[in-house]
């Protein structure tokens, strides 16, 4: 086994509005358990299961009420890739599935529109993973896809969606294993600062402080939206190992949903930046991303994904709660956003 160290996990972000960032440490709520294993512990490289047929993916159910997948509009299904017909489950022949999740690949941009994942901390396996080692998904066209040539520049970093822990679980140590390695496919995977990638002062912090202090007991369940802010004015990049120009989101968001306490729905949706990507060599140009706790319905602009139902349980958004502020945006609209400078400014 590796040696063990216990770090006090703080959660840090950065919030823009007008003039210059305001940053603020937030306590973490409990102290976080982490193995850092030496090289020569490591077990053998990531392995697929190369059993396709038995990808379950997203179940709608996890948290035993209907928790539904983000919607494409029509424009959109029109630039997702389609999932051959024998990798199809339930006729949804625009999610790709895997072991615990499933994304949506945007065509154009290569990335997911977004990856949705199910934690189940009762059932979470521990185990020291193998060497990374990232895969191409066969079941869809290379094309579609982006591999080691976008992250093989310095100080930039393979970017779990859905993150490889998140899936750590099962009802034995097999399938916790092959839900793990699952998540190293390129399809759940964006380019990002290693510092944003790495640091734990980000979702980390958010999500382990939903499961621990508001997920239900006797359940921790959670499960977890995520996905890149896809905008044509992001930065356009292309380093020494491409022989294409991709344009690479600035910000990210992620929804949390969860059964409290009292057994009733919550959904919390937030947004992160990773602006200061755009100082490294080969991109164009810079922006200012602003980070907080935004609303579902604000969220359902941003991205052009459908929630559904699930913004009637954003709890954040029913109401006028300490802390929020309004934002002008163009053409006189305003929206709700909470800058998070404490865990207790989440609202759930």
């Amino acid at each position: 086994m590796g040696q063990s160290y216990t770090w006090t996990i703080p959660v840090q972000l950065t919030v823009t509005i007008g003039g210059s960032p305001a940053i603020a440490p937030m306590p973490t709520p409990d102290v976080v358990r982490v193995e850092t294993p030496r090289a020569e512990d490591l077990g053998p490289e990531v392995t697929i299961d190369q059993n396709w047929s038995n990808r379950k993916g997203y179940d709608s159910n996890f948290l035993g009420v209907p928790i539904p997948l983000p919607a494409l509009s029509q424009s959109m299904k029109n630039n997702t890739v389609e999932v051959p017909l024998q990798f199809q489950k339930n006729g949804q022949k625009h999610i790709l599935n895997y072991h615990h999740y499933s994304v949506a690949m945007n065509k154009k941009r290569r990335c997911a529109w977004y990856s949705a994942g199910m934690i189940d901390g009762k059932h979470f396996q521990d185990f020291t993973r193998g060497k990374d080692k990232w895969f191409l998904d066969p079941r869809i066209d290379s094309k579609f896809q982006m591999g080691e040539e976008l992250y093989a520049a310095k100080n930039t970093d393979r970017g779990h969606l859905t993150r490889f822990k998140d899936l750590s679980w099962g009802a034995n140590m097999d399938e916790a294993v092959k839900a793990t390695n699952d998540s190293f496919h390129f399809t759940n995977c964006t380019l990002q600062l290693d510092g944003f990638n790495q640091g734990k002062d980000r979702w980390q912090g958010l999500e382990l402080f939903l499961l621990e202090k508001h997920a239900r007991q006797d359940e921790r369940k959670m499960v977890v939206f995520t996905g890149p802010v896809l905008k044509t004015t992001d930065p356009k990049y292309r380093n020494d190992f491409m022989d294409y120009t991709a344009r690479i989101p600035v910000a990210f968001w992620k929804v949390c949903c969860l059964r409290r306490a009292d057994g009733s729905l919550a959904a919390t949706a937030f947004t992160l930046g990773q602006e200061d990507i755009t100082d490294l060599p080969g991109f164009e140009e810079k922006f200012d991303v602003t980070t907080a706790q935004v609303t579902l319905a604000h969220l359902q602009e941003l991205t052009g994904l459908n929630f559904g139902s699930l913004t009637q349980q954003d709890h954040f958004g029913g109401g006028g709660d300490p802390g929020t502020l309004e934002i002008s945006e163009p053409g006189g609209d305003t929206r709700k956003i909470k800058p998070i400078r404490d865990y207790e400014d989440i609202v759930v």
